[in-house]
């Protein structure tokens, strides 16, 4: 693709989330455009980017919050937020249009008023938690207290999440998200499905040797309850009894260099057992070194439906009680576990590279884009979720539902997508397999 100059200078920022925000600046860099980055939170797993083109004050910045943001010394959180109001202020001046997301804030979300009052141009994306709502997301099974579903915790985040979204609503010009998680949308949105994640070219060195016979398989969760680890050791231990040799290799809540150094050495990487995407950051990762991916998730019935085919990562995404068969079928077949991951390769280097998803954005920019890609929140269908079975999605619904306040806990105002959860019973749970079963075994240990 042929790099153009943009007259729009570009902000991206100002959080991270799996490396998204940095590839998409690189991106912007690629294709010799005026772009600055800024990450101001989660540091957890060292995204890199392209320093030596960011602006040195942004960088000093990025490196002042990674040090200090989270100290509890009261002077240090009054000099950050000097330090994100003199930021605030430079980007103001510098920059154009903001490509933001994730909860991402300089100053608890005024600076998207003052952004809007200045007339610059605001992209929000959400990739995930900071607008699925919090009774279809399995995260407090990792991040609550005891990991339990505390119903008036979830009441209170739901009303938190869905005042957010009209929040952003208001104040942002494009609003980026998934069908998967836009319930408390009011206004139609660009389908990110149809963007795609931003995916650097990577050169690959000779694979480490893989010796002996046994299939080694990684699972590198960065929430282990939420995406089923649990499952999968079961599941793994059942495959070795049929007489798979298997090396099974655990990263929790490593770095990504780490994460893609083990990448290289594995025949397959296993990944969520209930995703609403059919590719996701580690799973990209993978794809990067031409690794076949298995993924599970509920939304594998209707991806086909709500996005255009060539724009759906060609992993083995299949529902939670297909995930074994899958991964049976790979471990047996060696030219099968080769062309999922060769055509995963040509997918992300094609369809997600990082200046081919920057060009998409460029064209956002420009109001030059496929209006194919939006979708009406009215068409909305999908109600399972992210990191849930369906056995704990319908006891979470009922707790919720049976509480004071009724449906109205819910903070839904698309009428078809209440009368789906108000007519759900247990029998009419599609797909209530043996992984539910035994999600519903651990949650009563």
């Amino acid at each position: 693709m042929g790099k153009r100059q943009n007259s729009k200078r570009i902000l991206v920022g100002f959080g991270e989330v799996a490396g998204y925000f940095a590839n998409l600046y690189d991106g912007f860099v690629a294709l010799n455009q005026n772009v600055g980055y800024i990450n101001n939170i989660n540091f957890t797993f060292e995204y890199n980017y392209d320093r030596s083109i960011n602006h040195n004050f942004l960088n000093k910045y990025i490196d002042f919050c990674k040090k200090y943001r989270n100290q509890p010394n009261s002077f240090r959180k009054f000099i950050y937020h000097l330090y994100s109001s003199l930021i605030l202020l430079f980007v103001s001046i510098r920059y154009d249009v903001f490509i933001l997301g994730c909860n991402s804030t300089l100053l608890g979300y005024w600076d998207y008023r003052i952004l809007r009052f200045l007339n610059k141009k605001i992209i929000y994306i959400s990739l995930g938690s900071d607008s699925r709502p919090p009774f279809l997301n399995g995260k407090y099974k990792d991040d609550s207290k005891n990991n339990r579903f505390d119903i008036d915790q979830v009441i209170a985040e739901t009303r938190v999440v869905s005042e957010k979204i009209k929040f952003f609503e208001k104040y942002v010009d494009i609003f980026i998200n998934y069908p998967q998680h836009a319930h408390f949308h009011s206004k139609s949105f660009i389908n990110g499905m149809n963007i795609g994640f931003p995916t650097r070219k990577v050169l690959i060195p000779d694979s480490p040797k893989k010796n002996g016979k046994a299939i080694k398989i990684l699972h590198a969760p960065s929430r282990p309850n939420a995406k089923g680890t649990h499952f999968f050791r079961n599941l793994i231990s059942e495959l070795r009894i049929e007489g798979i040799s298997i090396d099974f290799i655990e990263l929790v809540n490593k770095t990504n260099q780490e994460v893609l150094s083990e990448i290289r050495r594995v025949d397959i990487v296993l990944d969520e057992l209930y995703s609403d995407l059919p590719l996701g950051g580690l799973g990209t990762e993978a794809a990067m070194y031409g690794v076949p991916v298995v993924v599970g998730g509920y939304y594998a019935d209707l991806v086909q439906e709500e996005t255009n085919s060539g724009l759906i990562a060609p992993s083995m995404y299949l529902r939670p009680d297909l995930v074994k068969d899958g991964l049976r079928k790979l471990c047996l077949d060696s030219e099968l576990r080769r062309k999922v991951g060769k055509d995963l390769l040509s997918f992300v280097s094609n369809q997600w590279r990082i200046d081919v998803v920057a060009q998409k954005y460029l064209d956002i920019i420009d109001d030059n884009y496929d209006p194919n890609w939006l979708f009406d929140p009215k068409d909305l269908k999908y109600i399972h979720g992210w990191g849930l079975s369906t056995y704990e999605l319908k006891s979470n619904l009922s707790s919720i539902v049976n509480h004071v306040g009724g449906l109205s806990n819910l903070c839904l105002t698309n009428k078809s997508l209440i009368e789906k959860i108000r007519s759900l019973e247990e029998h009419d749970f599609l797909y209530y397999s043996s992984s539910d079963r035994y999600e519903s075994l651990i949650e009563n240990d």
